[in-house]
């Protein structure tokens, strides 16, 4: 593509010389790879640091582009190319709002639609369209250039671990997404507590999250309460978790968990509350439980746990409630836990367990 230039003579016979020398510009126009793309269902994906040669031809033609960010960012979008001609872009969100224009921001008269970590664009889906006033444009260049904008209120791999929860759980179907990925502070966002310059309290129960609960979670070291029960999480429970050794509440009841209780969970000494129950949870009860002195309510009930009750319990001396019910618990009761001085409720139906009380 690009211009081509020819001269042309016209003579008659009996000049001597051409009084008529002119030049003439063809257009030279190729095809343009990205055509068809005239309207924002036919918009063609630009990635960045790829820049792409185009042309707006016919006149009247229109160039539309489509990009992702998958966490809020900066964005660069730019035109460039043949002095002479003039561009105009305009920026859309997901909904076709238009969200931003540009006339002469660039080099001579082309565009530039920037918007830095001041003004940031929120995670989502986006459209340009290229166009120019009047005529056609042989030949130019678009280029587009992100970075995502870094969280102002927490550490960056605390707010990595929140944009992963909420892509492992699909977020953008939750019942509530206020400010999430909108703007990069994060204790903003629905259901993010913060004190200190750290995620402490994540309540995001009843929330309709779905999918499995990210490993990441276990870099939020200051998290002190995780409830996400009332879901529809699946998969296991990530052993990671047993590095949040701040946590002293631990809700995930009533979704669909599986497989065993990662043992490292008995490293959550400061643990107060913890609820498992009405999940598809199997193996056995981890012995590592009987570390966690502190518990004040130990919740198990409506899983597919198998083995004996660890005798370790007993040494949950300030447990007020113990259920274990609705299980394959097999065994006898251990008599340590006759070491539970403040237990006010135990409920050890509906299992397997045999030999005397």
């Amino acid at each position: 593509m690009g211009l081509r230039t020819a001269t042309v003579s016209i003579a008659n016979d009996t000049a001597t010389t051409n009084p008529y020398d002119f030049a003439i510009q063809s257009i030279g126009l190729g095809v343009d790879p990205y055509e068809d793309d005239d309207d924002f269902s036919t918009a063609g994906i630009i990635l960045p640091n790829t820049p792409q040669t185009r042309s707006i031809f016919p006149a009247g033609d229109h160039d539309y582009v489509k990009f992702t960010l998958a966490s809020p960012s900066s964005i660069v979008l730019e035109t460039s190319g043949l002095t002479g001609y003039d561009t105009e872009m305009a920026l859309y969100d997901a909904g076709h709002n238009l969200i931003g224009y540009d006339n002469d921001g660039g080099d001579f008269l082309y565009s530039r639609v920037e918007r830095t970590c001041s003004n940031l664009l929120p995670a989502g889906e986006y459209y340009a369209m290229i166009y120019i006033y009047d005529g056609i444009l042989p030949e130019y260049h678009l280029t587009f250039n992100t970075e995502p904008c870094l969280p102002t209120e927490i550490p960056q791999a605390e707010y990595e671990a929140l944009l992963a929860l909420y892509n492992s759980t699909d977020g953008v179907h939750w019942t509530n997404h206020t400010n999430w990925l909108q703007t990069n502070t994060p204790c903003s966002w629905y259901g993010i507590h913060c004190a200190g310059g750290h995620v402490t309290e994540i309540t995001l129960h009843g929330n309709n999250l779905s999918g499995s609960i990210p490993a990441q979670l276990g870099n939020l070291s200051y998290l002190t309460g995780l409830w996400l029960y009332d879901n529809q999480l699946t998969g296991s429970i990530p052993p990671e978790l047993g590095n949040l050794t701040n946590l002293t509440e631990l809700a995930l009841y009533i979704n669909q968990l599986s497989g065993p209780i990662p043992l490292e969970l008995g490293n959550l000494t400061k643990l107060e509350w913890l609820n498992l129950s009405r999940n598809q949870l199997t193996g056995s009860i981890p012995s590592a439980f009987g570390d966690l002195t502190q518990l004040q309510g130990l919740y198990l009930f409506r899983n597919q746990l198998t083995g004996p009750i660890p005798a370790g319990l007993g040494n949950l001396v300030n447990l007020t409630e113990l259920y274990l019910n609705e299980n394959q618990l097999s065994g006898s009761i251990p008599p340590q836990l006759g070491n539970m001085g403040k237990l006010e409720r135990l409920n050890l139906g509906v299992n397997q367990l045999s030999g005397p009380i």
